[in-house]
């Protein structure tokens, strides 16, 4: 009961956009937060963890120019109660504002940016990151390869957890996955990249 309760309340707390759209991150999301779809040449790396109860969620962004390797990192959360039957217009508006004092006051050091679903900040990263080094471990010329789908045979199901979603763009070349935990039940090569993506970016930015 208590995995249905879950899951019935991810898909009522969520916007539209974002409950329906079956990749991570959503297209709503990528769209409002007016990230591009292709570039000048640059190679760029994004990396969406999420998708769980937990917020906020976050976006990860490695892009390597002639000039050199950067990167940064975002912190998210969708307007869930604008559009959960639970709230009323007024209390949307005050769990709107708690959300937003949430997000200045433990991970943005500049205002937040709003939009009709998602909220979202630069999140400083407080250590010297090398950004080459961390972009050879992410192995982009792998990323490139990832399968659309992965293999799940065990027999098992997990309610909760992390959605992985990486985007490799250059020119206008791109390639985007999901895979929702894939440090479970999966024994495929791509599981194990995807996994090995997300504990890098978290390790090397930590």
């Amino acid at each position: 009961m208590l995995k249905l309760s879950a899951a019935i309340f991810l898909m009522i707390s969520m916007p539209p956009c974002v409950a329906q759209d079956a990749y991570w991150p959503p297209a709503c999301v990528v769209e409002e937060m007016n990230l591009p779809t292709s570039t000048d040449g640059a190679l760029e790396v994004r990396v969406w963890l999420g998708a769980g109860l937990a917020r906020p969620y976050t976006l990860y962004r490695v892009r390597q120019t002639p000039e050199g390797v950067s990167g940064s990192r975002i912190a998210w959360t969708d307007r869930s109660h604008l559009f959960n039957a639970l709230y009323t217009e007024k209390s949307a508006r005050r769990q709107t504002s708690r959300d937003r004092r949430f997000l200045e006051k433990h991970y943005c050091e500049a205002e937040t940016t709003q939009s009709a679903n998602v909220m979202w900040c630069d999140w400083p990263i407080d250590r010297e990151v090398l950004w080459d080094v961390l972009l050879d471990d992410l192995l982009p010329e792998q990323l490139w390869t990832l399968p659309a789908k992965i293999p799940r045979d065990c027999g098992g199901a997990m309610e909760d957890g992390e959605a992985v979603g990486i985007e490799v763009i250059q020119g206008n070349r791109r390639h985007a996955v999901t895979y929702g935990n894939p440090d479970f039940c999966c024994a495929d090569v791509a599981c194990a990249i995807a996994n090995h993506v997300r504990q890098v970016l978290r390790a090397g930015t930590r």
